[in-house]
């Protein structure tokens, strides 16, 4: 799922990126969840951009939830609709 797409529908619950971590080629943004967790959003890039910017062209590759940083769950993504 492009990362625009994922952005949209967590808008639509209220969830909103608090931060994310990463690099040209990938990233991680995370979003509070009501009982204090974090979910954490693993993307990788659909293209790769020159300049050092990064971030708004990922496809969702992973997710976890966390508590005080550590993983809870992992959540490994199958037949996602966007192929690389």
């Amino acid at each position: 799922m492009r990362e625009e797409d994922v952005v949209r529908v967590l808008a639509t619950n209220r969830l909103y990126s608090i931060f994310s971590l990463g690099a040209m080629t990938g990233w991680t943004s995370f979003y509070t969840l009501s009982n204090g967790c974090s979910l954490g959003l693993d993307y990788i890039a659909r293209e790769v951009r020159g300049g050092g910017h990064w971030g708004g062209n990922g496809a969702l590759r992973k997710a976890c939830i966390q508590s005080n940083c550590v993983n809870i769950i992992s959540i490994a993504l199958t037949n996602a609709p966007y192929a690389l």
